[in-house]
């Protein structure tokens, strides 16, 4: 029998073999995510709110950035 040789990759000073990689889990490289942008929070609310509520209850990242903005 011959010496099979396995692939390693060098991380950190360590060698582990290749399957042990880091990989990129599928749940976040195929999510679904929305960013808002908005004057105020009741903008958003009366516009689009339940629509919103609906995206993130189905599993998607949204984001919602509004101005700081006081008084107008």
């Amino acid at each position: 029998m011959s010496s099979q040789t396995h692939s390693t990759i060098k991380r950190d000073a360590r060698t582990l073999p290749a399957m042990a990689r880091p990989r990129a889990r599928v749940s976040t490289v195929l999510r679904h995510e929305m960013t808002v942008i908005a004057a105020d929070v009741a903008d958003v609310v009366a516009s689009a709110g339940g629509w919103l509520y609906d995206r993130r209850m189905a599993g998607w990242w949204v984001n919602v950035m509004v101005s700081d903005r006081e008084g107008g």
